[in-house]
């Protein structure tokens, strides 16, 4: 009776284990789609008032619109300017622009950002990032 369990169970790990590796080459997959070839530029906006359906954005920038702890740091705007723009831009990306926002401002002292990357078309290729300051008070 063993025996027959045995193989019973056998089929079925080798399912699992497969159906794991499917997942992860998906994931893999999912991380490497491009979203825009390239990607122009980049729009960094306070808030989602400042969001547009084509934003005006010079190509090969990255331009900031309300963000005030931004406009002061113009050496972390360009070190974006050249991961990002320019190059094909994929969902990894996408997540590792994200990244590198809030750990700039968790290097400020501003651990409580948000960063968000709204619903959009990617007009002409520029990508729109919504980060919404701390606020005391």
């Amino acid at each position: 009776m063993r025996f027959l369990v045995l193989l019973l169970c056998i089929p079925f790990l080798a399912m699992a284990a497969s159906s794991s590796k499917n997942m992860e080459e998906e994931k893999i997959a999912l991380h490497e789609d491009v979203i825009a070839d390239p990607l122009n530029g980049i729009s960094l906006v306070g808030s989602w008032d400042r969001v547009v359906i084509e934003p005006k954005v010079e190509k090969g920038t990255v331009q900031v619109n309300g963000v005030s702890l931004l406009k002061d740091h113009p050496s972390f705007l360009s070190e974006l300017q050249n991961e990002f723009v320019g190059r094909p831009f994929t969902q990894g990306s996408l997540w590792k622009l994200r990244s590198d926002l809030v750990a700039f401002y968790c290097a400020k002292g501003q651990p409580f950002v948000i960063v968000t990357i709204p619903k959009q078309l990617l007009a002409n290729g520029i990508l729109q990032v919504v980060i919404t300051e701390p606020k005391i008070g």
